[in-house]
């Protein structure tokens, strides 16, 4: 029920649950979401607030694939959510789930520049960490055709590498063609030297 009430954004189901009756705020899902982690992939900021502010939620808590609160805010684009997290609680935006994905990665295959430039220019975070498929952020926001945030990884100050490979050798420019993606191909291949006979 408090996390139904979370995910909805209903405050006062919120504060009744888990201040009148004293329902546990870090309690999990069967796939290991909390009321926190719903809330904030949800957009409530009120209900985030509360939860962390007020009765403590754990906002380093990780669901079954090992994602944080901070990822699945950043998977929906919730910057102000994100602000919050990391400067009132210190959320850790070097974080990765089980399968060494970071939020950055979450980000930019998501679509999310707001949230790419907060973790990269304010943050600092390293724009070629890679998961344990050997995946960067570029490479994802190659392959869904993300324009907005290959330019900021590349024009944008944030050094990336774009012949890096994953661990089946594939770079970002292969993830934009075998996508499709012909603009995210023309960019990486005329103004990034882009290595285009890697096979």
């Amino acid at each position: 029920a408090l996390m139904r009430g979370a995910e909805h954004g209903h405050i006062s189901v919120v504060q009744q649950l888990a201040g009148q009756h004293g329902a546990d705020v870090d309690a999990k899902s069967k796939d290991g979401h909390t009321a926190l982690s719903m809330a904030a992939e949800a957009g409530n900021m009120d209900v985030v607030k509360c939860l962390a502010d007020e009765y403590d939620a754990n906002v380093h808590a990780k669901d079954e694939r090992g994602c944080t609160v901070l990822a699945r805010a950043a998977r929906n684009g919730q910057m102000d959510i994100a602000r919050f997290l990391t400067a009132q609680h210190d959320a850790d935006v070097n974080a990765k789930d089980n399968d060494g994905r970071t939020v950055l990665i979450w980000a930019a295959e998501s679509g999310h520049i707001d949230f790419v430039r907060f973790l990269t220019c304010e943050h600092g975070v390293d724009v070629n960490a890679t998961d344990n498929h050997g995946y960067t952020a570029l490479m994802m926001a190659a392959y869904k055709g993300h324009m907005g945030i290959l330019l900021q990884f590349i024009v944008g100050g944030d050094w990336c590498d774009v012949n890096a490979s994953d661990n089946g050798g594939r770079t970002a420019l292969m993830w934009a063609s075998g996508n499709g993606n012909i603009d995210a191909v023309r960019y990486l291949a005329d103004h990034c030297s882009a290595d285009v006979d890697t096979k």
